[in-house]
């Protein structure tokens, strides 16, 4: 999640001078300018993520092999990094939610944010997941 921390430590402060040295509407223009362009890229990287999601998981046999680890189901590695790569668009998106809050000094909500996005992960889980999961088990 270093992502999140890079993004809230560059963020931040110009949004904060945006704040202090321009009129509202620029300060908005640019939250705007900034939220839709990360969605845009956030979109795209989680699509290409999820369709090329096979040879991203494939990277790592190879590595197993140089470094001699244990050998894994890929298949089911694939499966589920389906359903996990489109979380970097809602993460990256709610990076920059964080972000703005900060500005602002509100800290409750975004950090509470980590705690419904793992209870939602867990819900989804046992919802999507558990079944076809428990049809490959051995």
């Amino acid at each position: 999640m270093t992502g999140e921390g890079s993004l809230g430590a560059s963020l931040i402060p110009v949004f904060t001078e945006y704040l202090r040295n321009s009129p509202g509407r620029a300060a908005w223009a640019f939250a705007r300018k900034i939220f839709w362009d990360m969605a845009v890229v956030l979109a795209v990287v989680a699509a290409l993520g999820a369709i090329f999601s096979r040879q991203v998981i494939g990277i790592y046999p190879l590595v197993f092999k140089i470094f001699g680890g244990r050998s894994g189901s890929w298949e089911l590695a694939t499966y589920l990094n389906h359903f996990i790569f489109p979380a970097i668009f809602f993460i990256g998106l709610a990076a920059v939610a964080t972000a703005l809050l900060h500005s602002f000094r509100v800290f409750g909500v975004p950090a509470a944010t980590p705690v419904f996005f793992n209870l939602t992960m867990i819900a989804c889980s046992f919802a999507v997941v558990y079944r076809p999961i428990m049809r490959w088990a051995p």
